[in-house]
């Protein structure tokens, strides 16, 4: 990554460099210090290096973008994650305190007879959250007078009726 950086200033600077020397041979060529002839072959030069040190720029910041793309790792781990329940089913007693002891870094505590956890790894709580969410289902509708409940009636039970002709 710091190379990058580096190699994105020195190809900005070039690039810069470039520009300044266009705007020189500009002024040049206005105050008549060289001729229309000589001004087009220094220009050419000048705007096609500024060209091959663009493509080179976009070309590093292709790199980098590459080398920073994570996506790969994640989904080679969320298929790891999917094994976990199976690994453990399967596994020896070492093999399961090694699985909870990846979720759990933090040693067991026991205090009055009872067992309490340490902190829950950070992915692995980021994990449980979402999971936590997809099990709620929301029924009703919800507005400032709730007038919907979301329950029903059992099946043995009739609605109240309204005595007719009152």
């Amino acid at each position: 990554m710091q190379n990058f950086e580096i190699e994105r200033k020195r190809l900005i600077t070039e690039i810069s460099d470039q520009n300044n020397t266009l705007t020189k041979l500009r002024t040049m060529l206005l105050s008549e210090d060289i001729d229309l002839q000589d001004y087009k072959i220094m220009k050419s030069q000048s705007e096609e290096k500024i060209v091959r040190l663009e493509a080179e720029l976009k070309e590093v910041k292709a790199k980098s973008l590459a080398q920073n793309d994570l996506s790969p790792i994640v989904d080679e781990a969320l298929i790891r994650l999917k094994c976990l329940v199976n690994l453990y089913k399967g596994g020896s007693v070492e093999e399961k305190r090694f699985i909870i002891g990846s979720i759990y870094p933090e040693k067991m505590i026991i205090l009055e007879n009872s067992g309490r956890t340490g902190e829950v790894n950070f992915a692995a709580q980021l994990m449980f959250q979402i999971n936590s969410g997809l099990h709620k289902k929301k029924t009703g509708v919800r507005t400032k007078i709730r007038t919907n409940s979301g329950s029903v009636p059992s099946a043995g039970v009739e609605p109240a009726r309204f005595p007719t002709g009152v």
